[in-house]
């Protein structure tokens, strides 16, 4: 009876082989079909639009057909080598929009049309689109020539759409009464989870009511609001940021860098983000804060240890603030990241967050080049990034000359902030 098993095993493992291998068959067919499908589509928008084709994105659905690849992300850049004397304009987003309408597309998941030279025109062909889309998650179009009304467009259509989750419309003027579009939106969105706001000249209305938003969002993960455009030294608009912060529980990463923010400003959010359990990386980078901002971080590191990723680079927390945050560490297990450099910190400051993180001991990402860096803190950095077995990452390396330790520079591909969740 053993014997007579083995075979019967092996063949229906045989037969279950072949199953699969058939339906991946199937499943290439498929793709190769839908790829075929959307680039006959795209082609006979171009004729009947009078817009020659975009030479990268039929390759793109060639490759596809070739390979029997999904199309599922359309990347289209403006600064690679293929479209950067040829960006792409509205007419061209118009074809492809009505190609994707056309075609009923079943794959694609995500547009990348990022660094191009879209207006407002395309920008509200994408939107009408939008508004009845299922598909799309991600849509990214960074850097191109959108204003108020494309900004206003796209915010109407997010009302409606409920797959988009990944939004980045960073370096469009949009202004503040575009932002202000988005951020209403924001009230009502249930499906966004990633919102990329970044250098869009947004004024002291929109932040005003990003805060509303945030009070009433449970959705949005990741907000992303460096180089605001806000000129009152009183900072209303960051106070009301920090209140809508103060109930939020869902933000997990929020980055303000380069939005002038002072120290009234540092202590309205720390003073708000201590209530707050769900934020876990906070960017305050190339800001106005000085060493009066250091006791509200350090009491928002000393009591909420939800935060794991905090920067604070290209300030002016000097030694008193140094002293400061570092005091409060020893009560932050959660800390993992930590970013101090170019605050001009001297020996006193250095010589405390050496003492505070050999004791500390869970940092995986130090950056402290910048600030004012001798032989005494220098030796006192070096012994204290030996004691934490978890420190991976960090920007300076010892180099002793004349039995003297020197502070040098060592470059990392993680030297600069990404919004986002790590």
């Amino acid at each position: 009876l053993d014997d007579s098993a083995g075979p019967a095993e092996g063949g229906d493992h045989a037969h279950q082989t072949s199953f699969e291998e058939e339906e991946d068959a199937r499943d290439a067919g498929a793709l190769t079909e839908d790829a075929q499908r959307l680039k006959d589509s795209y082609l006979s928008q171009c004729l009947t639009l009078n817009v020659p084709p975009v030479a990268p994105l039929v390759e793109f659905f060639d490759r596809c057909i070739e390979q029997g690849e999904s199309p599922a992300i359309v990347e289209l850049k403006g600064n690679g080598r293929e479209l950067f004397h040829k960006r792409l304009g509205n007419q061209d987003v118009q074809a492809v929009v009505a190609a994707l309408q056309a075609s009923q597309h079943s794959l694609i998941t995500a547009l990348v049309f990022s660094w191009n030279d879209i207006g407002d025109e395309g920008c509200m062909a994408l939107a009408d689109w939008l508004k009845t889309d299922t598909q799309i998650n991600r849509l990214d179009l960074s850097f191109n020539g959108i204003g108020e009304e494309g900004g206003r467009a796209i915010a109407d259509a997010l009302l409606t759409n409920k797959s988009l989750a990944h939004l980045a419309l960073t370096g469009n003027k949009v202004g503040d009464r575009g932002g202000l579009a988005l951020a209403k939106m924001l009230c009502a969105n249930t499906t966004l989870k990633t919102a990329d706001l970044a250098n869009m000249e947004l004024g002291h209305q929109t932040l005003t009511m990003v805060g509303i938003a945030l009070a009433r969002n449970r959705t949005l993960l990741v907000l992303n609001l460096d180089r605001p455009s806000l000129f009152s030294r009183q900072e209303e608009a960051i106070e009301h940021v920090a209140m809508g912060l103060r109930t939020n529980q869902s933000l997990r990463s929020l980055s303000l860098r380069n939005a002038g923010l002072r120290d009234r400003g540092c202590f309205l959010l720390c003073d708000n983000l201590v209530l707050n359990g769900s934020l876990t990386e906070l960017d305050l980078s190339s800001n106005r804060l000085t060493e009066d901002a250091g006791p509200a971080l350090a009491r928002l590191v000393g009591s909420n240890e939800a935060i794991s990723k905090l920067h604070l680079a290209n300030n002016q927390l000097c030694d008193r603030g140094c002293t400061a945050l570092a005091q409060s560490l020893a009560s932050n297990a959660g800390l993992t990241d930590l970013d101090i450099a170019y605050n001009k910190i001297d020996n006193e400051g250095l010589l405390q967050l050496a003492s505070a993180i050999s004791k500390h001991g869970f940092l995986n990402r130090l950056t402290a080049w910048g600030n004012l860096i001798k032989p005494q803190s220098t030796a006192a950095l070096a012994y204290a990034c030996q004691q934490i077995r978890s420190l991976k990452n960090t920007d300076i390396r010892v180099q002793v000359i004349d039995d003297v330790p020197n502070a040098v520079r060592k470059f990392t591909p993680e030297s600069t902030f990404q919004p986002g969740l790590a």
